[in-house]
């Protein structure tokens, strides 16, 4: 049985068994909680036109069983008032021209690329890096002029200077 949820109009495909009660169901949707109606019994056909009686020996049998159908007329239909509108000479609409951040009602042109100005440059970005690099040489070269003192500090050093020729 096909159930519709009354907020959200969302279907569902429940079994009879479960609303023919008049349980409550929720929709998993909306959250709504409502008790569906059975579907209502079809209503039953009128009865179709009664069996003819047999014939009564003697009279002659009738030309048609069936009265013939009415054919309703149609009005004829109308003809148009007026022709359509030739398309060829109707006025265009104006061309479109999307709107950029730059342009403004005032009619300017927007600018040409060599008349934008660029973003300032990020010295602060350029100064960070060259100062890093600067500090990394100095303990390359601090490393390298106070070995001695660093393997007396470190013993395990000493292998990583002879691997570097640096003994």
């Amino acid at each position: 049985m096909r159930i519709v949820c009354p907020s959200c109009r969302a279907a569902y495909e429940v079994p009879e068994s479960l609303v023919a009660g008049g349980n409550a169901v929720r929709c998993a949707k909306c959250g709504r909680q409502w008790a569906p109606r059975p579907p209502a019994a079809a209503p039953e056909p009128p009865p179709g036109p009664k069996p003819a009686p047999p014939p009564v020996a003697g009279t002659p049998p009738p030309s048609s069983l069936a009265p013939s159908p009415v054919r309703a007329e149609l009005p004829p239909l109308a003809e148009p008032t007026a022709p359509p509108p030739d398309l060829r000479t109707e006025p265009r609409l104006p061309t479109y021209r999307p709107r950029t951040i730059d342009s403004l009602d005032d009619g300017r042109l927007p600018p040409r690329d060599d008349e934008i100005a660029l973003p300032p440059r990020r010295t602060g970005v350029v100064l960070a890096w060259l100062v890093s690099l600067a500090v990394l040489a100095l303990l390359v070269w601090a490393a390298y002029a106070f070995r001695g003192t660093v393997i007396g500090a470190w013993p395990p050093s000493a292998r990583l200077y002879a691997a570097l020729g640096l003994n």
